[in-house]
């Protein structure tokens, strides 16, 4: 702001006339657009957004039915060789969601797969659940 300005203000309290207050505006405003309302975000807002936008980044695509005969040649692979399969179930949730294992296999019984994922958690799979199976990563 120029001194003029400054000086009319604080010696005429409340008799800026439209023109002069169109002229600052126009001439010296510089509004600072949407990073005024930032302040208003809190840190859990913004750790709530950036959680819902991972999700959405890694939430698993619905792959198509294999075979039975298909799904038990990958199995059959990665057990062999000790390498990670990733399993997706036949259950989708109402979300269209479903849920997709990944890990090693770990042994087999009957109609059963024994895999264990990254934690160390062992998981038991009925071949009849399974949807979709494919090499790791």
């Amino acid at each position: 702001m120029t001194k003029e300005i400054i000086d009319y203000t604080y010696n005429n309290k409340n008799k800026i006339s439209d023109a002069e207050a169109e002229f600052f505006f126009k001439n010296y405003y510089q509004d600072r657009g949407m990073r005024k309302w930032q302040g208003f975000f809190l840190s859990d807002h913004k750790k709530g957004l950036r959680g819902m936008e991972k999700e959405k980044k890694t939430r698993p695509v619905i792959k198509e039915q294999q075979s039975l005969e298909l799904i038990t040649q990958k199995l059959k692979m990665s057990y062999e060789h000790k390498k990670i399969v990733v399993i997706q179930l036949v259950h989708i949730t109402s979300d269209n969601e479903v849920t997709e294992l990944s890990g090693i296999i770990r042994g087999f019984n009957e109609n059963k797969i024994y895999l264990t994922d990254e934690e160390e958690v062992l998981h038991v799979i009925e071949l009849e659940e399974i949807k979709n199976c494919c090499s790791g990563k």
